[in-house]
């Protein structure tokens, strides 16, 4: 259809020029070329509406060949039977649209501790390695204790002989008690007999069948078994009674000191031994067996994980848009996980 405009455009031109006379037309030109003067003014603008038409003709009939050829299905995609296309839908919602941002930190434990050591010493043992869990109790190093473990012997023997004494002099023998009450019988048997021999040396002093010096001599006897017999008498008293009151506080003192010496030194043994003050993973290692550890220096660092703090530097152009008690992802480098929430 273009074509056919086309022709149509060039016989009208053709026609504008051909309906003049032959004279007419070399007389016009005669003038040109000799007066050059420029072309007729109704000639000018038959010619440019022409072009104008043809123009707005041949843009008309390319849309309306796309238009049908889309609406048609023309192409090589419809002539090979192509399916039609897969389209998503869906709905539209108003809400409130939250900024994201990401931003890179530290993550640290809240607690830990460089457990130290207690005393002077040789690393004997050291059980635990890096990244290991220990309940809190768990042994972490031992230094060597063999003195420390012989003195404590000694001094719980003393301690054991202090105690005995105490309580010998708390509660006598029975074989005391029954030496002493057997003395005071035999004192009371001398007592009575020189008691009776005297009653009879005045009887026969006033019959006059002893003498002044027999009867003296009597009385003397008599004196000497009352006098035995209450000496007897007392040391029964204290052997049944025990030790005197002062012996048994001086004895009782000196058992008690032994006694804070032997917790003294087990005090220092367990100083010799470290152990786990928390529930925690080991993260660094100080010594190793062999070594020699000053009482404070570091046997190892220990962290509690339960609890982490993550530090982040933040650009301020978002700091409007952090807020106590706001949500966010933290994704740890190679713990292999996705992220969590905090």
């Amino acid at each position: 259809m273009g074509e056919l405009l086309f022709w149509q455009l060039a016989f009208l031109l053709r026609g504008v020029e051909g309906s003049r006379p032959p004279e007419c037309r070399s007389v016009q030109a005669n003038r040109l070329f000799r007066q050059k003067r420029p072309m007729h003014t109704s000639s000018f603008v038959a010619r440019f509406f022409a072009v104008a038409f043809l123009s707005m003709c041949l843009a008309g009939c390319g849309r309306d060949a796309g238009s049908a050829e889309v609406a048609t299905g023309g192409g090589p995609a419809a002539a090979a039977g192509a399916p039609p296309a897969l389209v998503r839908t869906q709905v539209i919602r108003e809400d409130d649209v939250s900024p994201e941002f990401r931003a890179t930190g530290n993550v640290r434990p809240r607690h830990f501790s460089v457990v130290a050591s207690g005393a002077d010493g040789v690393v004997a043992e050291f059980p635990v390695e890096v990244g290991e869990f220990v309940p809190a109790g768990t042994l972490l190093s031992k230094l060597r204790m063999e003195s420390t473990d012989l003195e404590l012997q000694e001094q719980e023997a003393l301690t054991e002989a202090r105690a005995a004494e105490l309580a010998e002099l708390q509660t006598p023998r029975r074989e005391d008690v029954e030496e002493s009450q057997a003395r005071v019988q035999a004192l009371q048997v001398t007592a009575s007999n020189a008691q009776r021999r005297l009653e009879e040396l005045r009887a026969l002093s006033r019959r006059g069948a002893a003498t002044q010096s027999e009867l003296r001599d009597g009385e003397d006897a008599f004196d000497a078994a009352q006098q035995n017999l209450l000496a007897a008498q007392a040391a029964y008293q204290r052997t049944a009674s025990g030790a005197r009151e002062e012996k048994k506080q001086q004895a009782s003192s000196m058992l008690e000191s032994q006694k804070k010496h032997v917790d003294f030194l087990k005090a220092e043994r367990e100083k010799r031994l470290t152990k786990a003050p928390f529930d925690g993973f080991v993260v660094e290692e100080h010594t190793y067996v062999g070594q020699w550890l000053s009482k404070g220096a570091p046997v190892l660092t220990l962290a509690r994980l339960d609890e982490v703090e993550v530090e982040v530097q933040i650009d301020q152009q978002y700091i409007d848009q952090v807020s106590a008690g706001r949500e966010v992802t933290l994704r740890v480098s190679g713990s292999g996980g996705a992220g969590a929430g905090a």
